[in-house]
């Protein structure tokens, strides 16, 4: 995908630039991968992730949400 960006904005930058002598841009699909919707997490999940840091040592207790 970025791929073919990156060589449609070339090509339009050679155009612009009177550096492409066809004058034509080539043509790319624009493709776009699907976007799925996020799925939110549990609450036990959340209740492990807050548990998670070690307060015995300093980064942990940092890192520890109360």
């Amino acid at each position: 995908m970025r791929a073919c960006s990156a060589v449609r904005s070339w090509a339009k930058y050679l155009i612009k630039r009177n550096l492409w002598q066809d004058g034509k841009t080539p043509i790319f699909p624009k493709m776009q991968q699907p976007r799925s919707i996020p799925h939110p997490i549990t609450q036990q999940q959340v209740i492990a992730l807050i548990e998670a840091p070690d307060i015995n040592i300093p980064i942990g207790l940092r890192d520890r949400a109360f």
